[in-house]
């Protein structure tokens, strides 16, 4: 059995009829069963924002750095509860589209996706992120490609990351620096 937020809608609802007919609990109309649900499932949202790992929360600081409204950040959590596909392609192109929050705003759902895109690249290392989305303006991988080494000192100084990795020069590839874990 999952944790709140990580069963579906429908597995909640069938565990509330399967309670009410053994007498566990007592029936309630369905409007409010969903109203339940609905709120549940907000508050699921909220947990996994406001819950902190290590003293960070990646989930919270990746979504505020590409989804700066909170209403569509706790929608965007939402959205994974519920996805009950197995394709994350589908939940991409059909199932957040779909939610109001994002309906006829696909750039919104580009912004998640490139920054989970830019998190798996630099290492889940926030800062570097939020410091290539917002203040670099990247709306796209291949715009990486574009960034010089100066660019990339710059980044790496502000983001925070000097002390975790180093800047080695590469002098035959399009892209000239790279940026490497520190060893010891």
């Amino acid at each position: 059995m999952g944790g709140v937020g990580k069963e579906n809608p429908n597995e909640i609802r069938r565990s509330i009829s399967k309670s009410v007919a053994q007498h566990i609990i007592q029936a309630r109309s369905d409007s409010d069963v969903s109203a339940f649900l609905s709120a549940l499932a907000r508050m699921a949202a909220k947990g996994i924002l406001g819950t902190k790992v290590q003293g960070s929360n990646q989930v919270a600081e990746l979504l505020a750095n590409v989804l700066p409204d909170e209403s569509k950040r706790d929608a965007f959590v939402q959205a994974i509860a519920s996805f009950e596909g197995k394709d994350f392609r589908d939940f991409w192109s059909k199932h957040v589209p779909s939610l109001p929050e994002f309906r006829d705003k696909p750039e919104l759902v580009q912004r998640v996706l490139l920054g989970q895109q830019i998190t798996m690249l630099v290492g889940n290392h926030q800062p570097m992120v939020g410091e290539l989305i917002e203040a670099r303006k990247i709306g796209s991988v291949a715009e990486l490609f574009e960034l010089g080494e100066n660019d990339w000192r710059d980044i790496v100084m502000k983001a925070g990351v000097q002390s975790r990795f180093r800047l080695i020069p590469r002098r035959k590839e399009p892209l000239s620096i790279s940026i490497r874990f520190r060893q010891g």
